[in-house]
């Protein structure tokens, strides 16, 4: 019998006390030696938020191919650990984690603040208009997600973020709509409150000439800001929202950094994964961190060239890859045996971190 079929049925599992979900957890084989830590930990981390660092050590990951007799039986042997974890191990994943998100955090802040400033300096400067946002010849129709987004669609979004900061009461926005009667602030002060999903989308729906030029001004090259810009917005919203980073199974793929060979950062393509005759991905390797850590490396050589971000992340993978014996590597985290002799990775290495 495959019980693998989607038979949906009501949810009614009664909730656990702490000391039922330690028991549970060691039925199911995972290490718990000290259990006052483990109740201590559960009490202040969610069971559940916690699974999502065992998850992947369980049957249920591993041996995904397995046919059952019955649903019990099922449930029973998917929830099995698979090799040997404790429970301090799964914390010391959580913690790696949790620096993980904040280092890519910090380093996508500085990221989306500099192509923010530039996008705005640019616009404004070259149509001598701080309202340049309105006029449609500036802003055109983009596909993004398989939807059109429009210029009038764009204009919604700005209104939207321009209600919601007024209702928190955002003092330079008071400030401007208590002396102004315009609809919109000008560009400089509305840029300060859209989001890096759609900064990325008004980077997108420019003209390919402007494009060019914020490119250029960033030291990076058009084509790698259209394809990165999404991905990483994406990222900065899994570490704004404490999602899992460590081996988030990206729903968004990041594109092969490719360059002409005139540009100066041709030295630094690379294929993130493979691609069939027709240029079209065949192998999306999108669940591993490499990606977005080689991704955001370029942006900061580029725009901080003196970053000491990549010897941070490097430093806090070695140390976590001690402390939970291995389960955090980089060879799980997508990191080829190379990685360290990448051109790019070899020059940012050079900025080391000096306590």
């Amino acid at each position: 019998m495959n019980i693998r079929e989607n038979i949906k049925i009501p949810f009614n599992k009664p909730p656990k006390t702490i000391d039922e979900l330690i028991q549970q957890l060691k039925d199911r084989g995972m290490i718990i030696e000290n259990e006052d830590f483990a109740k201590d930990i559960l009490s202040k981390v969610n069971y559940y938020r916690l699974s999502g660092y065992w998850f992947k050590f369980q049957n249920k990951y591993i041996n995904r191919d397995m046919i059952y007799s019955s649903q019990q039986e099922k449930e029973e042997i998917e929830n099995k650990f698979s090799i040997k974890v404790t429970f301090e191990n799964i914390v010391d994943i959580y913690k790696f984690d949790s620096k993980l998100r904040s280092l890519c955090f910090d380093a996508l802040e500085k990221i989306e603040v500099t192509i923010n400033s530039v996008i705005c300096e640019y616009m404004c400067k070259k149509s001598g208009d701080p309202y340049w946002f309105l006029d449609s010849n500036n802003i055109r129709p983009y596909k993004n997600k398989n939807k059109i987004v429009s210029h009038d669609d764009i204009l919604k979004k700005f209104k939207e973020y321009i209600n919601n900061s007024r209702n928190k009461t955002t003092t330079c926005l008071k400030s401007f709509y208590f002396k102004y009667n315009n609809e919109y602030p000008p560009y400089w002060i509305l840029s300060q409150f859209i989001t890096f999903g759609t900064l990325s989308l008004v980077y997108n729906m420019l003209l390919p000439s402007d494009k060019m030029e914020i490119a250029k001004k960033l030291n990076l090259y058009k084509d790698f800001l259209e394809n990165s810009l999404h991905a990483l917005a994406y990222i900065r919203n899994v570490c704004a929202h404490y999602a899992r980073l460590w081996d988030n199974e990206n729903s968004i793929t990041i594109a092969n950094i490719k360059f002409y060979q005139n540009n100066p950062n041709s030295i630094y393509k690379i294929d993130f994964h493979t691609v069939n005759e027709n240029n079209v991905m065949v192998n999306k390797n999108n669940i591993n961190f490499f990606p977005v850590f080689y991704t955001i490396a370029l942006f900061l050589k580029n725009l901080y060239p003196k970053s000491k971000w990549v010897s941070l992340v490097s430093d806090r993978i070695e140390e976590y890859q001690i402390k939970t014996n291995g389960l955090v590597s980089f060879e799980k985290m997508g990191f080829p045996k190379d990685w360290k002799e990448l051109p790019l990775i070899k020059e940012m290495l050079k900025n080391v971190y000096k306590v």
